[in-house]
């Protein structure tokens, strides 16, 4: 992440600088991967093609509290994409996405046959190898250190370390959520609204015996009290 962060940074800040005249403060996205979980396995049409995503939303603020949004979901009209639409920053963004989403996947367990960091024939595929010029705002034509960290490792001091290997299932350290809402089939449903209805009801079960159990215990030490008090009662 941090050679793809290098590769980002600096062409992101000429770019802006050049045509805002202002630098940015905050750049946030939010984007869109399509899924492709290791249980379609690894032959499916997702494992073996490029990963997909897409950037819904971009919002930019400058130091001088000016800001550009972009939503895809609203009309074209004063709604530029802040980072599809430039050739020259979009590259390198792509880059930096892909390597999180390598990263992930791994960290899930799913070894997909074009995710870069285990199969090094799916650079070419995956990242982009050069970033384009732009004249207007003098940025040269430059390669992808990301990807030649990928394809030629020794260079980057990475001998050793790429491409990455996988032994077996993952050790799930972070909690993912899911954000895609399913209904679920009639059999799972039904199991899940009994196990959620029995699990309130013996809780509350459990509850009213703990406390009914106090109450007759207290009762039976005020009898007890009351017969040692008046034995002949």
């Amino acid at each position: 992440m941090q050679i793809a962060r290098d590769d980002f940074t600096p062409r992101w800040d000429a770019i802006l600088y050049a045509t805002r005249n202002n630098y940015p403060i905050i750049i946030s996205g939010n984007g869109f991967i399509s899924p492709c979980p290791a249980s379609l396995g690894r032959n499916a049409t997702c494992a073996i093609n490029p990963p997909h995503f897409s950037i819904n939303s971009t919002t930019i603020v400058f130091g001088n509290s000016h800001y550009s949004t972009f939503d895809s979901s609203l009309s074209a009209s004063n709604n530029t994409p802040l980072i599809q639409a430039r050739d020259d920053i979009y590259p390198p963004i792509s880059n930096m996405v892909q390597t999180l989403l390598a990263a992930l996947r791994i960290d899930l367990g799913n070894p997909s046959p074009n995710n870069f960091f285990l199969n090094q024939s799916a650079c070419d595929t995956t990242l982009y190898s050069t970033f384009p010029a732009n004249k207007s705002l003098n940025l040269d034509a430059l390669p992808s250190r990301l990807y030649d960290a990928n394809v030629n490792p020794d260079r980057h001091g990475l001998q050793g370390m790429l491409p990455l290997t996988m032994q077996g299932p993952a050790n799930i350290q972070v909690l993912y959520l899911c954000q895609l809402q399913r209904l679920k089939a009639p059999g799972p449903l039904i199991i899940s609204v009994l196990v959620a209805t029995l699990s309130m009801f013996m809780s509350g079960w459990a509850l009213f015996i703990f406390i009914a159990s106090k109450l007759a215990e207290r009762r039976h030490k005020q009898v007890e009290e009351f017969l040692t008090t008046f034995p002949y009662v």
